[in-house]
């Protein structure tokens, strides 16, 4: 007899002697008989029985491989049903359990010897694979025992079939990692310590450099961080405008897409009928309920505002960006009084609940070549500033006031704010103009107004920057540029 082949069933189709080639054959053994079929003709051989035993022999020493396999391995290794209990379990895993054999495992689950919540996420996870039919590989589980101790598994589970193809359960292998997790979070740990350690450190040697600056009375620090810091205070005022101006915006016109329509309804009936006045009624009472005379008024007031808070966050940022790196933006002619007068719009938010502000500014202020939107930041902290001093001034009295003005004085553009705050002590005045240097409380100031402003009046513009104080009673910062773009001017205070 010639063997073919082994079929998925464990059928064996063979040829057995004085059977025809052309026979429809297949073998089935069971219980050590073989049966040899064809179509209204059966056959016997003695040689397919041999067959069928020396297979079964093989069979039985796969089976032995197997079992010494699943004995000898310490990983653990488990099969399921559909219903994920055990079907069979090998010894490391019987011994995991505290199980006399392996056989004692069968129609358990993990329920029965985890806790939660590992017992249910396994659970969950082995749904999952017999629903998609897909394996799970070298997944890393945290393993919760009745007893609370925690163990750690690397997991690799997929389907078990049948020899129909049909899913019968899962088969897993699980490696004990308990001690690599130990080992990592004790390098995780000490890798904390290092660079808690390393912080340490660098907080010295930060601290030691501070103060070599201060010793050397330097202005500014190499720290982009910290410049950062401020960053979100100066960005804040503008930000609050054009929320709020973007959503007047979309209410406003909103309501004016109403009002279209009905001068479209007007036009079309217009064009086809001669008797208009219900419909022009209508759209008048309708004009007066929306008040179209207002919107026409403030729609573009707060357009022009939203656009120039957009363009002062773009300016802010370049500011701080520029500070210590000036760019190479040409000035421009510039109407001082417009561009003061706008800066004071944006502000509003920061002196309105504290001061009132009067403006004096001077007609015959020509044109002035700046940067624009850095002289108008320059403005901005000045008055701010003006108003956080008013503030700390705690008056009894009602508001303050924060007077600007604007003046030409020789081939100066010279701007004043005056504010009538509590003064600059004269121990600190000397430290004023210092990036960084604050009185004020966190959250409230971050030491970079006045140093910015000075830096572009001074560096920028080839002015100045100075003030006039009196303790108790308030202070005047003068800026001053020169009108036709070039110039140098000393730094001096009056006091």
């Amino acid at each position: 007899m010639a063997l073919l082949r082994r079929a998925r069933r464990q059928a064996v189709v063979f040829q057995p002697s004085g059977c025809p080639a052309s026979a429809d054959l297949t073998l089935f053994y069971w219980s050590k008989t073989c049966f040899c079929r064809r179509v209204n003709q059966a056959y016997m051989s003695t040689g397919a029985l041999h067959s069928a035993k020396t297979l079964q022999d093989q069979l039985e020493q796969q089976r032995q491989y197997f079992d010494a396999l699943m004995d000898s391995m310490p990983d653990y290794i488990y099969f399921k049903d559909r219903e994920s209990r055990f079907i069979r379990i090998n010894r490391a895993m019987a011994r995991l359990f505290n199980l006399n054999s392996p056989e004692e495992a069968v129609g358990l689950t993990d329920h029965d010897f985890f806790g939660e919540p590992h017992a249910g996420i396994t659970f969950a996870i082995e749904r999952e694979i017999i629903r998609t039919e897909s394996a799970v590989i070298n997944l890393e589980e945290r393993e919760t025992w009745p007893d609370g101790h925690i163990t750690w598994v690397s997991t690799s589970k997929m389907p078990m079939y049948n020899t129909d193809g049909q899913i019968t359960g899962i088969i897993g292998i699980s490696r004990n990692i308990t001690g690599m997790k130990k080992a990592e979070r004790a390098l995780i740990e000490r890798s904390k310590q290092l660079n808690n350690l390393n912080i340490s450190l660098k907080n010295e040697m930060d601290e030691r450099r501070n103060l070599e600056i201060q010793l050397i009375q330097a202005q500014k620090l190499e720290s982009l961080g910290q410049l950062a810091a401020g960053l979100a205070h100066e960005i804040n005022t503008p930000i609050q405008y054009l929320g709020d101006n973007c959503k007047f915006l979309s209410e406003s016109f909103n309501a004016l897409k109403r009002i279209l329509v009905e001068y479209d309804g007007l036009m079309t009936q217009a064009a086809s009928c001669g008797h208009l006045k219900l419909v022009v009624t209508g759209v008048a009472q309708l004009a007066k309920e929306l008040d179209i005379e207002f919107l026409s008024q403030e729609i573009p007031r707060a357009i022009e505002q939203s656009i120039g808070g957009l363009d002062r966050v773009a300016q802010i940022v370049r500011a701080m960006k520029e500070f210590s790196h000036p760019g190479s933006t040409v000035k421009s002619p510039v109407n001082l009084n417009h561009s003061i007068e706008n800066t004071l719009m944006v502000c509003r938010n920061e002196y309105k609940d504290v001061a009132d502000v009067a403006t004096d500014f001077s007609a015959d202020l020509p044109p002035v070549y700046c940067f624009t939107g850095e002289i108008n930041q320059a403005v901005l902290n000045l008055v701010v500033n003006a108003a956080h001093s008013i503030a700390d001034a705690k008056r009894d009295s009602g508001k303050g006031l924060i007077k600007v003005s604007t003046k030409l004085d020789g081939d100066f553009a010279e701007i004043r704010i005056q504010d009538n705050g509590t003064g600059i002590p004269k121990t600190i005045q000397d430290r004023v103009f210092d990036l960084f240097f604050t009185t004020k409380e966190v959250g409230r100031g971050s030491g970079q107004g006045l140093a910015m402003a000075r830096n572009v009046a001074v560096k920028k513009h080839g002015g100045s920057l100075t003030f006039e104080t009196v303790e108790g009673q308030g202070t005047t910062f003068i800026l001053r540029i020169p009108v036709g773009g070039n110039a140098a001017c000393s730094q001096r205070h009056r006091i």
